[in-house]
């Protein structure tokens, strides 16, 4: 049945065309087009045809299927070289993907300056997990107390990323990245070991004070 929902996609792209524009699969489900001479406002123009006609069902034998579709239009003027174009291209459809699927965005230059400024953001934070650097990515511990005890039961660990300047950038602009690059889980798991290493060392501190009572 995935063949079949692929070919329907096929058709139903070639359908949105001209008749002068180039048509090609890159793998998977991800396509290009290069509709030649065409401005911004054709190249527009096509992303929102593909878009209107993705709204549509596709009907698989006896099946009812609907498909989502992200779109990048990038201009070429930009470019030498071709592989430079679809870097920058699959490197913007990503965005689109986590801003939200069945839409579509146009490549200019500001976007391209943002597009390197996550990739720039995106290494130093691979960098950062990857070398665990304790002086970038630090817990920060908010205690968890008993109201009628008084005594820390547990322990919250909000993580932060201290920059080169010394600023700290909160979770919220960072961990979306983390999630992008699906590396949640080591992130996960390297402060799991942050916190069982801090939960041991408060319960050998408990056990000094304790100790020095007695």
């Amino acid at each position: 049945m995935a063949f079949c929902v692929l070919h329907a996609r096929l058709a139903r792209l070639r359908d949105c065309l001209r008749t002068t524009d180039l048509f090609a699969r890159l793998g998977g489900d991800e396509f290009a087009v290069l509709p030649p001479n065409a401005s911004t406002r054709d190249a527009v123009a096509i992303a929102k045809r593909i878009l209107a006609a993705f709204d549509l069902p596709f009907h698989i034998e006896e099946h009812v299927v609907f498909s989502s579709c992200s779109i990048v239009s990038a201009d070429s003027q930009f470019y030498t070289e071709p592989a430079d174009l679809l870097r920058d291209a699959d490197t913007a459809m990503y965005r689109v993907k986590n801003a939200g699927r069945d839409s579509f965005v146009v490549f200019n230059q500001e976007l391209r300056c943002q597009v390197s400024d996550q990739v720039e953001r995106e290494g130093a934070l691979r960098n950062a997990m990857k070398l665990k650097r304790d002086d970038e990515l630090l817990p920060y511990f908010q205690p968890i107390v008993d109201v009628q005890s008084g005594e820390v039961v547990a322990l919250e660990a909000l993580i932060r990323w201290r920059q080169q300047d010394g600023t700290m950038v909160p979770p919220g602009e960072f961990l979306p990245v983390v999630e992008g690059l699906r590396l949640i889980g080591r992130l996960d798991l390297l402060y799991a070991r942050a916190r069982c290493g801090h939960s041991c060392q408060r319960a050998l501190c408990a056990l000094a004070a304790r100790a020095r009572r007695l």
